[in-house]
């Protein structure tokens, strides 16, 4: 967490995931998905408060390691296997479009709230 932050805009960010993961959830209607998402945004809500994505210096750096690696192993897995396959058929691509409309408060906010460092 950046220390120079209110503590406002860490609980907005915070409903806006939790907002997030409960609308693709609507669109999938998965539970397997509901209980993945929690499980990967404790991790990473938890890795990032010890400060392990600070440390940059690292070779692979943290995020790589613990956030981009991961996320694509699991993207493939997706495409790639029989079940990934049916769940991608099955998410309402309706309720998936509205859920990007997600991005016009995260960047409104970030526009008129954090100023980077």
């Amino acid at each position: 967490m950046v220390k120079e932050l209110p503590v406002f805009i860490s609980v907005i960010f915070a409903l806006l995931t939790l907002v997030s993961v409960f609308w693709f959830y609507t669109a999938t209607r998965s539970k397997t998905f509901l209980i993945i998402a929690a499980a990967w945004t404790l991790l990473q809500t938890t890795l990032a408060l010890k400060g392990v994505y600070l440390h940059t210096q690292h070779m692979p750096p943290p995020l790589m390691l613990f956030g981009i690696f991961p996320a694509v192993f699991f993207i493939m897995l997706v495409f790639i296997t029989k079940n990934g396959k049916a769940f991608n058929n099955n998410i309402n691509l309706k309720t998936l479009t509205y859920f990007h409309s997600i991005r016009l408060p995260v960047e409104i906010f970030c526009r008129c709230f954090i100023i980077t460092v």
